[in-house]
């Protein structure tokens, strides 16, 4: 009987784990789309400046 308790109680223990490092998985996952949404934006901000420049000293 102790042996079931201590199989069960390890295997949920494992569940835990295993659930964690999925959803910390996600998360940087996650972080890691922002940041390079962040960048595309910081990109496209700067292209969009240097436009605005080139247009303004043509005039």
């Amino acid at each position: 009987m102790n042996e079931a308790i201590t199989l069960a109680t390890r295997s949920f223990a494992e569940a835990i784990i295993q659930s964690h490092y999925a959803g910390v998985k996600r998360a940087e996952e996650f972080r890691m789309a922002s940041l390079q949404h962040e960048d595309q934006q910081r990109k496209r901000y700067k292209a969009d400046i240097l436009k605005q420049i080139n247009y303004l000293s043509q005039a």
